[in-house]
């Protein structure tokens, strides 16, 4: 009766500590204005950050992008309207430029595979969206400003 007991407890705990688990290191889905992006490669979690496939966010919230092999840069620039944002991140670096203005980075861009990571905030917000988290389903919601990413 014990052994039974114990493997309910057993059980129950792994439920329970389930969806922290998938938070602390897994994957993480992400939608842009209520929908959900898809990317070619999984987005996860990072010391608390949500790092993403960098052209596949820059290009959903309407960004061209380009790639530096030579000093592992990524620079992505988009025009909305009337306003145009730069924004550059070289691979494990702690900063950013922003309109050319120097930024802290919580977490470096890097490389994993073949596919190039950014931080999904601080991507989101250097363009001007908002970004919303949602813990209960591990997924992160861009609002971008009219709710049109383009």
């Amino acid at each position: 009766m014990k052994k039974i007991a114990a493997f309910f407890a057993a059980v129950f705990l792994v439920f329970a500590l389930c969806p922290m688990a998938f938070m602390v290191g897994g994957q993480v889905s992400v939608l842009l204005d209520g929908n959900a992006l898809e990317f070619d490669a999984v987005p996860f979690i990072e010391d608390g950050r949500t790092m993403v496939p960098m052209r596949g966010i820059f290009e959903a919230v309407g960004a061209d992008v380009a790639w530096d092999e030579d000093t592992k840069t990524v620079l992505a620039v988009r025009t909305k309207g009337q306003e145009t944002s730069v924004v550059s991140l070289q691979i494990d670096a702690d900063y950013a430029f922003v309109n050319g203005e120097k930024k802290v980075l919580d977490v470096p861009a890097k490389i994993v595979g073949d596919r190039t990571f950014v931080p999904l905030r601080f991507i989101a917000e250097a363009l001007g969206e908002t970004v919303e988290w949602n813990a209960d389903t591990a997924s992160v919601n861009i609002r971008t400003q009219g709710g049109d990413a383009k």
